[in-house]
């Protein structure tokens, strides 16, 4: 996502008590001592789609271990999450600054669309930036991270690592793809869809490169499903005729 903090951290962007708030639009509750407004429950049946989101994604970021356990030893699994904790801190690092422009965003929505796609526009492009150069840093610096952070004995660590270095990336540019422009242009929906379609896929995908290549091959499974979120997020967007990656004065 952006997403909420679900699983095993692999989202670390937008708490899901935002998503709720974008998935209920903004509108506050109406009482009525009789019956159940219509404005609340279009705001349960919006809310859905956000709950049915958040379950996707807690199964397959939540999954890695136990698919892993079930091919490999402990000690390997061990490496693994080793590894994965260090990302997991590195990518976590975003979290603070989209956890601050998330409202921003959606009032910008709110307000005008094409001042929000200008917004996101800049940040796909800060953020890449950013995202690109920690995840080099933490390819070319994997190893003394390694031995600092979780000591000599986790060197079987680095490999995994450095695969895992390119996950930040792909997680960030889908938490402004999925939360920030579909719940904030009301695309609920698609927003679910994304992550219903992902996460089937990605633990198929898990389980496939796992019993091939064990830690390794689960490490490039999470890159996988990373990229293929923002595939198909961009897929999504650009079927709904919204000019996301559209060059000002030029075309889409």
């Amino acid at each position: 996502s952006e997403r909420g903090q679900a699983g095993a951290g692999e989202h670390v962007i937008v708490s899901p008590d935002l998503q709720l708030a974008a998935a209920a639009g903004g509108q506050p509750r109406q009482q009525c001592p009789h019956r159940r407004p219509v404005g609340e429950s279009r705001q349960l049946v919006e809310g859905w789609y956000v709950f049915i989101s958040s379950v996707s994604i807690v199964l397959y970021t939540s999954s890695t271990a136990v698919i892993l356990g079930l091919f490999t030893k402990n000690a390997v699994v061990g490496y693994y999450t080793g590894a994965d904790k260090i990302r997991q801190a590195v990518q976590a690092l975003f979290s603070p600054a989209f956890q601050t422009l998330y409202p921003s965003v959606s009032k910008l929505a709110h307000d005008s669309r094409e001042r929000a796609l200008a917004f996101m526009r800049r940040e796909i492009l800060v953020f890449g930036l950013a995202g690109c150069a920690l995840c080099a840093a933490v390819f070319i610096f994997a190893g003394p991270l390694v031995r600092i952070i979780l000591g000599e004995e986790f060197a079987a660590s680095i490999v995994p690592l450095r695969i895992l270095a390119f996950v930040p990336l792909p997680v960030v540019l889908s938490d402004i793809l999925t939360v920030q422009c579909l719940l904030s242009l009301g695309l609920r929906r698609d927003y679910s869809r994304v992550y219903l379609i992902s996460s089937a896929a990605g633990v198929a995908t898990m389980i496939l490169l796992t019993s091939l290549y064990a830690a390794r091959g689960t490490a490039v499974s999470v890159i996988l499903i990373e990229s293929f979120v923002v595939a198909l997020t961009c897929f999504l967007i650009r079927r709904r005729g919204i000019a996301l990656c559209a060059v000002p004065g030029g075309r889409t």
